[in-house]
């Protein structure tokens, strides 16, 4: 892509003819194929699955005030000709502190969660059919 996108303008100089000289990559269709040069399809111990696991947070105090937050997320998907399926699940924690003008404290708890499910099974070239559970 940067070959692509940056060719033309950088191939007006000399310098640039012989940088992109160097960033030019040959594909050679025979690495990793069977004998006939038929390409197999590379070992994937994940079975084509893709995970995510994600956290967040952050966390403000002053003399009077204070708030933090914190989310969490766990995703799974996995795509093949025929299924799409996409497993998700994640989890929100959020506090307010604040000192009144008595000296009174006050606090406040947010506290939300969220799982979802996604199927879908490809029927032909142009028709899937799926179902989504929140």
């Amino acid at each position: 892509m940067i070959y692509l996108g940056l060719g033309p303008r950088v191939a007006r100089t000399a310098r640039g003819t012989a940088l992109l000289a160097r960033l030019l990559v040959s594909l050679d269709p025979l690495v990793g194929a069977e004998a006939g040069g038929v390409p197999r399809p590379p070992k994937d111990p994940w079975n084509l699955w893709i995970y995510r696991v994600r956290l967040n947070g952050n966390a403000e105090e002053e003399s009077r005030s204070g708030q933090y937050w914190i989310g969490t997320e766990i995703n799974a998907n996995r795509v093949t000709e025929r299924w799409k399926l996409q497993f998700g699940a994640e989890q929100e924690y959020s506090a307010r502190r604040f000192i009144l003008s008595d000296g009174s404290e006050r606090r406040f708890v947010l506290r939300s969660g969220e799982a979802t499910a996604r199927a879908v099974r490809s029927r032909d070239d142009h028709w899937s059919v799926g179902t989504i559970a929140e």
